[in-house]
């Protein structure tokens, strides 16, 4: 190859590599529901572009549940949610019996 055409690939590659470099954060910021604006707070939301992986019935029943059993008043008050009781594990005989029957 020629020096000037090596130049001008080495160019072009640099050239593309800065714009891919510059526009990037744009195109991430296109999937947010915050997109930065010139103002006094700095930015803009579009809720509407959110896309949940719950609808709304799903988070309600949720929300209910946690109503009933009381962990959404703990949460409210910021206390931690107590851990269910765990039940007795297998006894150590019944570990080395179920061993000996799979051998």
């Amino acid at each position: 190859m020629k020096t000037s055409t090596r130049k001008t690939l080495s160019v072009l590659a640099t050239s593309a590599s800065l714009v891919a470099a510059l526009a990037a954060p744009g195109l991430a910021a296109a999937t947010s529901i915050w997109h930065p604006v010139n103002g006094e707070v700095g930015f803009v939301t579009h809720p509407d572009q959110s896309k949940g992986a719950k609808t709304s019935a799903e988070v309600l029943a949720e929300l209910q549940a946690a109503h009933k059993d009381g962990s959404l008043r703990l949460l409210g008050l910021g206390l931690p949610l107590q851990e269910p009781e765990a039940s007795p594990g297998l006894t150590r005989q019944q570990v080395i019996s179920d061993m000996r029957k799979e051998l």
